[in-house]
């Protein structure tokens, strides 16, 4: 990792919603081998939502610029020059991502050592960190790095935080659905992501369809971003939107929620008509 005369400082970059859960017990046990820890985090889907709700110290950098690929460049470039500037003077001995391409070409800037953690053999990014972390399974072949530069891990991604959730079942109170629905959480297609395969698209909307006709079933629906909410709620009139939305929590409100209810205090339900609860009386969290 880090050289013994380095400062023992990890700069990570938060560039997805599913990077908190994921860095959450890696910070924590790098803090305890000694490290400080730096993140900056884009602000893209629910990534800030969920950082604040884990109470990190971050720096919000950067947004999400669309599906369109000459965009995507653009703020690529952007991201980069704006994480380069934050992080010239931190002292950073190691960079640390999940398929961060603005955190790779930053840190190739500022000379900063990298390391990606990745899971998708079929990336084709150009930009080179100086180590690779991936699944055993994926073959080491699959990346333009020498082998010896490669490191593998048993297991998938998610088994790196799913041990510390903890189920809790008061949730369907919460969200106010009966008892005995089934409940069927979905997260739509990425549909403004470079992997996006337009299948997905004709799967969701099949799958929306279908049950929402059906008895007895409620269904979660998390959009990705407002467009996609709106759209969801245009393509398929049998849904009811549980706009819940709050702009932030207090620290003391924070620490009170389960991380497992967090799209309800940040983001958009949609119920099944046959289904939807009943939105009187529930309580709106907001920052103060």
């Amino acid at each position: 990792m880090c050289k013994k005369n380095d400062n023992k400082i990890i700069w990570i970059d938060l560039d997805n919603s599913p990077h908190v859960p994921f860095f959450s017990p890696i910070i924590k046990e790098l803090n305890t081998l000694g490290y400080t820890i730096i993140l900056t985090a884009r602000d893209c889907a629910q990534t800030c939502n969920l950082a604040d709700l884990y109470t990190f110290n971050y720096k919000r950098i950067g947004k999400h610029y669309g599906k369109n690929k000459i965009f995507k460049i653009i703020g690529l470039v952007i991201r980069t020059i704006q994480l380069a500037f934050y992080i010239n003077r931190k002292k950073a001995c190691l960079s640390l991502c999940h398929g961060s391409r603005s955190q790779i070409l930053s840190s190739k800037l500022l000379n900063i050592p990298s390391v990606v953690i990745m899971d998708y053999e079929f990336s084709n990014s150009y930009i080179h960190p100086t180590w690779m972390i991936i699944p055993e399974i994926i073959p080491k072949s699959s990346f333009p790095l020498k082998p010896e530069n490669i490191f593998t891990y048993p297991g998938i991604k998610e088994d790196v935080y799913v041990p510390f959730f903890t189920p809790d079942p008061s949730i369907l109170k919460e969200l106010n659905v009966p008892e005995n629905n089934i409940v069927i959480t979905i997260r739509p297609p990425a549909v403004q992501a470079h992997y996006h395969n337009h299948e997905s698209e004709i799967l969701f909307k099949k799958i929306i369809s279908t049950f929402s006709k059906k008895e007895n079933i409620s269904m979660i629906i998390v959009s990705r971003y407002e467009e996609q909410k709106q759209e969801i709620i245009k393509n398929h009139p049998l849904l009811q939107p549980f706009d819940q939305v709050s702009i932030g929590i207090t620290s003391e409100q924070r620490n009170k929620i389960q991380k497992e209810i967090y799209d309800k205090v940040h983001k958009m339900y949609f119920f099944s008509e046959k289904s939807a609860p009943d939105f009187e009386g529930i309580p709106n969290t907001t920052e103060e």
